[in-house]
């Protein structure tokens, strides 16, 4: 959503934030059925692309996440300021505002990251991501609560969120966002299939592993 959002910004088109969302979805959509209609599916041509390439891609997207995650994970306030699109800028915005670190959130950061390390340990049946949202959930509300500690926010903090469906509606589509959306539809596009084919090879490896350690157990 940031990227058809900047994306639209900078290329001057208009509409809100959640139309834009659903036109890029919906070229995205339309762009893997056509593939797969034409038989020219995006796994079939991915199988073409230098390996190094798939690991710069998705070292790449994990290095972006984890840099957007830098603010909410230290709390930082950057006092109204706007955070930059860029990379770089990011970084520099992030350094000016160093002082302001929460250690509230660092301590509930870690904690989490430690949940959800260990917990494969006890159980690989139930994802450590569950039970750290969980634990994490709760030991917070306490500190809230009981604690008197205020400072950690929450999606409630956040964010208004309804207890209800948002109301179905057809999103106010236009050419000239459907044009300056089709290069972003299809970077999602390609990149989403490039994270299944990876997910779908780790999954295959750690299964064969898997079989191939019961075969020697048993020997």
């Amino acid at each position: 959503m940031n990227i058809s959002g900047s994306h639209s910004a900078s290329s001057g088109s208009s509409g809100s934030g959640s139309d834009i969302e659903a036109t890029c979805q919906i070229k995205i959509g339309i762009i893997r059925f056509e593939s797969n209609i034409l038989y020219i599916t995006f796994f079939s041509l991915i199988k073409f692309i230098p390996y190094p390439i798939i690991i710069g891609f998705t070292s790449g997207i994990a290095v972006t996440i984890f840099t957007t995650q830098i603010a909410d994970i230290f709390g930082l306030d950057f006092k109204g300021e706007k955070v930059p699109g860029d990379f770089i800028g990011k970084w520099i915005l992030y350094f000016h505002h160093f002082d302001t670190v929460n250690w509230w959130n660092v301590i509930v950061s870690v904690v989490s990251v430690f949940i959800i390390a260990i917990t494969p340990k006890f159980s690989k049946k139930v994802p450590g991501s569950l039970v750290a949202i969980i634990l994490v959930t709760v030991g917070v509300y306490c500190l809230k609560m009981y604690g008197g500690i205020t400072c950690i926010d929450t999606i409630g903090d956040r964010f208004s969120i309804k207890a209800q469906l948002p109301e179905a509606a057809v999103p106010a589509l236009d050419w000239e966002a459907i044009k300056n959306l089709f290069p972003v539809a299809i970077t999602i596009a390609v990149l989403g299939a490039i994270e299944s084919l990876l997910s779908a090879a780790v999954f295959t490896c750690e299964y064969l592993i898997g079989e191939v350690r019961k075969l020697r157990s048993e020997e």
